[in-house]
């Protein structure tokens, strides 16, 4: 970070590339590495509130598109594809994380991007919105810029 790039709020958004192959990595390992990234940020701006970004939800691998629940063949019960599962279990972690450090603020968007069949109970993304079911279409981009503005004004009026 510049030395004379001194930003009252920083929000980060980092995590998804973790999961690029069947083989992604662990929880343990992807919450260790945002946290490190945040206490650098810590460190070197320690007045500027730092807003952790929830990972953004992701369709699975296995040519699911967009999907993020899937109906197991021997319960029929809906359950999180094993992508899905883990970024909510990291997004939780990071939600409890950012509640112990100062300055530092949990936003989970999700739900923007999130759809619900009301027939199956399966989530999914979709494609208006997410159309690869990873990148933010030009609309997705709008509705979640949107919550951004929203917060960051309502930070500014807070930050010296």
């Amino acid at each position: 970070m510049p030395k004379n790039l001194k930003p009252k709020i920083i929000w980060l958004l980092i995590g998804t590339n973790d999961f690029k192959r069947q083989n992604f990595c662990s929880a343990e390992v992807v919450v260790m590495g945002i946290k490190a990234v945040v206490q650098k940020i810590r460190a070197l701006r320690p007045s500027a509130v730092v807003v952790v970004n929830a990972i953004f939800p992701r369709g699975d691998l296995d040519g699911m598109r967009g999907k993020l629940m899937t109906r197991d063949p021997d319960t029929a019960w809906v359950q999180p594809t094993p992508i899905w599962k883990a970024i909510q279990t990291i997004n939780d972690q990071l939600e409890e994380y950012c509640k112990s450090m100062p300055n530092t603020l949990y936003a989970n968007y999700n739900h923007l991007f999130i759809e619900r069949n009301t027939e199956t109970g399966e989530d999914h993304i979709p494609r208006e919105l997410m159309d690869d079911a990873l990148h933010p279409t030009a609309k997705g981009y709008r509705i979640w810029g949107e919550q951004i503005v929203k917060k960051v004004k309502h930070l500014a009026r807070n930050v010296n």
